[in-house]
C-alpha cells in the first residue's frame, strides 16, 4: 500500500488551512469575528474549515501511527525472513557436515579394509615363504639321510666283502648269546626286585596287624 501520497496531500492540506487560519486570526481578528456574526454562509465555512482541520490532524496522527505500524510490520517479516534463512542456512551446513563426516567413515573404513587386505597379503607371503623353507629344509635333511643311507649301505657290502659269511654269521650268533645273557640277568633282577617289593609290602602288612 502507498501511503506517501496520501501523506504529503494531508499535510500540505493541513499547513495551508493552519496558515489562512493563524494569519487571519493574527492579523484581523475582528474581521473575522464579524463575518462569523453578520454572515450566516462564512460561519457555516468557519467551523466545515475547521471541524476540516481536526480531522485532518486526526488523519495525518492515524496515518501516521498506520504507518508505524506497517513498517514495525514490514521490519518483524524482514526479520522472519531472515532468521528463517538463518535457519535454512544452519540445516544447510548441518546436512553438510553431516554428509562430510559420512565421507569421511566411509573412507576410513574404505582404507581400514585396504589395510587389513594388505596385511593378510603380507601375512599369506610369509607363511608361504615359511613353508618354503620348510620344504627346502626337509629336502635337505632327506638328502642327506638318502646319502647317509647310502654311505652305510655302501660300508656294509665293504664289510661283507671282506670279512665273509662265516663271520657275518658268528658274530650274528654271538650277538644273539649277548643278548640271551642280558635278557636273563634282566629277568633275575627284576625277580629280584619283585621278590623285595613283597617282602616289604608283608612285613607292612604284619605290622599293621599288630
Amino acid at each position: 500500500m502507498n501511503t506517501k501520497t496520501p501523506s504529503i496531500l494531508s499535510t500540505t492540506i493541513f499547513g495551508i488551512a493552519a496558515t489562512v487560519i493563524v494569519t487571519a486570526i493574527i492579523t484581523r481578528p475582528e474581521l473575522i469575528l464579524d463575518a462569523l456574526l453578520s454572515n450566516k454562509a462564512v460561519g457555516q465555512a468557519f467551523v466545515i474549515s475547521l471541524g476540516l482541520f481536526f480531522i485532518i490532524w486526526i488523519y495525518r496522527r492515524d496515518l501516521r501511527d498506520f504507518n508505524e505500524a506497517q513498517r514495525i510490520a514490514a521490519e518483524a517479516q524482514r526479520i522472519a525472513r531472515i532468521e528463517a534463512e538463518a535457519r535454512a542456512e544452519v540445516l544447510r551446513i548441518e546436512a553438510k557436515a553431516e554428509a562430510e563426516a559420512f565421507r569421511i567413515e566411509a573412507e576410513a573404513e574404505a582404507e581400514a579394509q585396504r589395510i587389513a587386505r594388505i596385511e593378510a597379503k603380507a601375512r599369506a607371503k610369509a607363511l608361504i615363504i615359511k613353508a618354503k623353507a620348510k620344504a627346502e629344509e626337509s629336502r635337505k635333511i632327506a638328502k642327506k639321510a638318502q646319502a647317509k643311507k647310502e654311505r652305510l649301505e655302501r660300508i656294509r657290502r665293504e664289510v661283507l666283502a671282506e670279512v665273509g659269511e662265516d663271520l657275518i654269521k658268528e658274530a650274528k650268533e654271538a650277538a644273539k648269546i649277548e643278548f640271551e645273557k642280558e635278557e636273563a640277568e634282566l629277568k633275575e633282577q627284576l625277580k629280584k626286585e619283585i621278590l623285595k617289593e613283597l617282602k616289604e609290602e608283608a612285613l607292612e602288612a604284619l605290622r599293621s596287624n599288630a
